[in-house]
């Protein structure tokens, strides 16, 4: 009986395979660099002050040309 047993579950003959080899760690992710990204709000802030309100108007414009 003990043939037939190992037989079935393949004897004890065979060799073990090799071990999986070990993947190699990724690549370190990179970081967000803060101060630039404040610098570049900052500076899209003053962009859009400059574009708006009453001083960007044709109203205020302080040209000597009439509307018309």
């Amino acid at each position: 009986m003990g043939k037939v047993v190992k037989s079935i579950f393949g004897g004890g003959s065979q060799k073990m395979p090799a071990p999986i080899p070990i993947p190699p760690p990724p690549p370190a992710t990179p970081m967000v660099d803060e101060a630039a990204i404040l610098r570049k709000k900052k500076k899209a802030m003053a962009a859009q002050q400059t574009r708006g309100g009453r001083s960007s108007t044709i109203l205020s414009d302080a040209s000597d040309d009439t509307l018309g």
